[in-house]
């Protein structure tokens, strides 16, 4: 978090960042840049701020529900993919096609069309040629891709630091101005303590105008995944085994440090910043911190695992999987 003196000499910045994107947003609601309109329904689930906000089991928990009665695909950038242009997923391959979009096809075991491409408009109208059959595309993360016209807005914001008390790059976190939340149908607030009091609730109803607002936690799967086999391991007999190296490349592990601590848990972690990509030379310093803190084992998470499939043969320990599912209330 910055501190006080610095964020007031980041706030020109801060306030020039958020004016030119707030000029940019009106500029299209008024008609000068000219917006796509697909010729199926779709859904825009995104975020203002940088991360953070556990936006991927959110989007696999939509998908989830649209899919019960509607033939679904799911179109997403493909952050800090290797590739460029407009590709459909149809191997496991983070590299070319990006870790969550990558994560979200193996969730739905290849059964679920899942595509990338940086221009949303574009690879929305080569869905279209590909699927004249679809009935819905989930955009994931494109809340500022004002190109295309969605017909559903949903706005992710964390419970501990909703965006109504952060403030634009520099400053803080926001890629807009606060305002921007207008846009939204739908505000989640993500991330809630086991026991949302109605007095927390009605706090988040004052700050927040959009009439739509829901509210979700996280659940943590009873058993961690052990990488290979599948075979499940309970919390406790993880607590019981020894100390453990929590690998992590994620906007935000607070959440999860918090639930580990929970169970007893003894880790130390290695954190990356969010969607790093796993090198040899990564694999070696695990390595080197495996053998120098006798940790038993690697714990991370499903979307981190992803880029850690490719080296588990090199690691001297065994990985475990915490698996999340998302409980909406």
């Amino acid at each position: 978090m910055v501190n006080l003196s610095l964020r007031i000499l980041l706030s020109p910045l801060g306030l020039l960042y958020g004016l030119v994107l707030y000029i940019r947003r009106k500029l299209y609601d008024i008609g000068v840049f000219k917006r796509y309109t697909a010729p199926f329904q779709t859904v825009c689930i995104g975020n203002i701020k940088v991360g953070g906000t556990g936006k991927t089991p959110h989007v696999i928990w939509y998908i989830e529900q649209y899919a019960k009665n509607k033939k679904v695909a799911v179109l997403s950038r493909g952050y800090g993919r290797k590739s460029k242009g407009f590709y459909s997923i149809d191997t496991f391959n983070p590299h070319q096609f990006g870790d969550e979009p990558t994560l979200i096809w193996q969730h739905f075991k290849g059964q679920l069309p899942v595509f990338v491409g940086e221009d949303r408009a574009q690879a929305l109208r080569s869905i279209y040629k590909q699927m004249p059959d679809i009935e819905l595309v989930v955009l994931d993360d494109a809340f500022q891709h004002l190109a295309v016209r969605c017909d559903t807005y949903i706005l992710l914001t964390e419970y501990a630091k909703p965006y109504f008390q952060d403030y634009p790059m520099p400053m803080g976190t926001l890629r807009e101005f606060r305002n921007a939340s207008r846009a939204a149908d739908e505000v989640l607030i993500t991330k809630c303590p086991p026991n949302l009091s109605a007095q927390q609730r009605q706090y988040f109803r004052t700050k927040i105008s959009c009439s739509n607002l829901r509210f979700s936690r996280y659940e943590y799967a009873p058993q961690l995944a052990e990488a290979k086999t599948s075979h499940g391991i309970y919390w406790h007999q993880l607590a019981q085994s020894g100390s453990h190296l929590l690998v992590t490349a994620l906007a935000n592990t607070s959440y999860l440090r918090l639930f580990l601590d929970l169970q007893s848990v003894s880790y130390t972690e290695k954190r990356y910043r969010d969607h790093h990509a796993f090198e040899a030379s990564d694999i070696d310093t695990l390595n080197e911190l495996i053998v120098t803190k006798s940790f038993k084992s690697i714990v991370t998470t499903a979307k981190d695992y992803v880029k850690l499939v490719q080296f588990q043969d090199l690691l001297k320990v065994p990985i475990y999987i915490v698996h999340i599912r998302v409980d909406m209330f």
